[in-house]
């Protein structure tokens, strides 16, 4: 404001001056350089600089206090869902695939002697399972018994295994929520392993594969044969205990198995499912023996037909007789009699009460 009082004052002086003039001249230009100087240009050419007319800038002036924030408007009325749209056209048909090919079921799986599985299918193939590596899926213990365990590997094979048992309601094995994608069960129950009633559950009876052992359990040595007759030639003669893989039943009297990779098999009578007649658990007590017809005390543990040469002795019913052990299976018992050790079968002696 003071810079245009100073120049309307400055113009005003011009005037009054010119005005004064024996000959009038008239402003034709005035301009502010940039110093701040008032320059004035007359009609007749001449020229004026009449100093600074610009003052010094004021100060700026403080800044204005900020207003305070109005209060929010009240939230308006949610508005009405619209309306569902139209469902749209059904799109063409696409066209038909090209047929997969058929598929196929397990039939059976069989062990190797190396260890490995076999599996065979209904159209005849085969395909072997290493379980090792990368084959492995996964799997855990039987959370009501660490020496139960299962596993689950590629192609859906499901293996169960370990010893004990392995009891689950049904749908409740970690495995269920996966029995869709499962194909096929291997039950490993050679060192014991026992199967609830439900723990497979949701599985077709053509689905489980069990794995079976049996062992030479009443002879000293058991004659592996070629074919399943006693006249067929002798494979391999079997010492007391040995361990076999049961690959079928032939018939009531024999077992087709496998030992040390050959096949052959073997007289039913002959073996026990479990490893019990050749096994003892450590029992000192004394038994009385109640069959009428008294013991045989036998120099090893076999009583079927033809095994008369075994016998050592006869004791009378009452004898009273000391046990030192007891087979696994508790059909044998372990006798010290006379300083021998003699078995006889416990089923024709008394054993103490608990």
């Amino acid at each position: 404001m003071k810079k245009r009082i100073v120049a309307v004052l400055m113009l005003a002086l011009l005037l009054f001056l010119t005005a004064c003039q024996s000959q009038p001249r008239e402003i034709r230009e005035a301009t502010i350089n940039e110093k701040g100087e008032l320059e004035i240009v007359y009609t007749d050419g001449t020229q004026s600089n009449l100093g600074v007319v610009r003052g010094a800038d004021g100060k700026n002036g403080a800044d204005g206090k900020d207003g305070k924030d109005g209060k929010d408007g009240e939230k308006g009325a949610t508005g009405a869902t619209g309306a569902v749209g139209a469902t749209g056209a059904t799109g063409p048909v696409g066209a038909a695939g090209t047929p997969g090919r058929d598929g196929r079921e397990i039939t059976d799986i069989d062990v190797t002697a190396e260890g490995t599985l076999v599996i065979t299918y209904n159209n005849e193939e085969t395909s072997t399972v290493e379980l090792v590596g990368n084959l492995y899926l996964f799997g855990g213990t039987c959370a009501e018994n660490e020496n139960a365990v299962w596993a689950v590997y590629n192609g859906g094979l499901l293996i169960l295994g370990g010893t004990g048992e392995m009891n689950y309601a049904a749908g409740e094995a970690p495995w269920s929520p996966l029995i869709s994608l499962l194909t096929a069960v291997y039950v490993e129950t050679g060192d014991g392993l026992t199967l609830g009633e439900e723990t497979l559950a949701g599985f077709a009876p053509e689905q489980i594969f069990a794995q079976t052992y049996v062992w030479v359990d009443m002879t000293v040595s058991a004659s592996l044969y070629a074919e399943a007759n006693t006249n067929a030639t002798v494979v391999e003669n079997l010492p007391l205990g040995t361990k076999l893989t049961v690959l079928a039943a032939e018939g009531e009297t024999f077992l087709k198995v496998s030992y040390n990779g050959q096949e052959g098999y073997i007289e039913t009578r002959y073996t026990a499912t479990s490893n019990g007649s050749v096994v003892y658990e450590d029992k000192t007590l004394q038994v009385t023996v109640t069959n009428e017809g008294g013991v045989n005390l036998r120099t090893f543990p076999d009583a079927t037909s033809g095994s008369a040469f075994n016998i050592d002795t006869n004791v009378p019913k009452n004898t009273v007789l000391t046990c030192t052990g007891m087979s696994l299976n508790g059909r044998w018992l372990r006798i010290s009699y006379e300083g021998k050790t003699l078995y006889c079968m416990a089923e024709l002696v008394q054993l103490p009460a608990e």
